[in-house]
């Protein structure tokens, strides 16, 4: 799990979502955890609720069906079904640089040696 968590972030960093590098005080950290996404895969979820990001931040919600939901929808030959990934929405919107300093990512257990 450390190893696919390592890898998301690498991923998150070479894209510049998450800088090791942060220009300023970093006031506040968030930790993340990780879910199984299929049998080789995981979704990383950022929590934003111990540092209090949720609270200040609208965030669009997303209805996302149940099986039962989308069985009352489905008819004889129906083919097509939307499949939708929100896995990176919290990293595809830049934050408000006056946010920035209480939103850090606390990759310390991943990477002790820089820390």
């Amino acid at each position: 799990m450390k190893r696919k968590e390592k890898k998301k972030i690498d991923k998150a960093q070479k894209r510049g979502y998450i800088v090791t590098k942060f220009v300023g005080i970093t006031r506040s950290f968030m930790h993340f955890f990780s879910v199984p996404k299929g049998d080789d895969d995981i979704r990383m979820v950022y929590d934003g609720s111990q540092n209090g990001l949720n609270q200040v931040l609208w965030a669009p919600w997303f209805a996302l069906p149940t099986v039962t939901s989308m069985c009352c929808t489905i008819n004889i030959g129906y083919w097509w079904c939307a499949d939708n990934d929100f896995g990176e929405m919290f990293l595809n919107f830049w934050l408000h640089l006056d946010l920035r300093e209480y939103c850090g990512v606390d990759i310390s257990h991943l990477y002790p040696e820089e820390w």
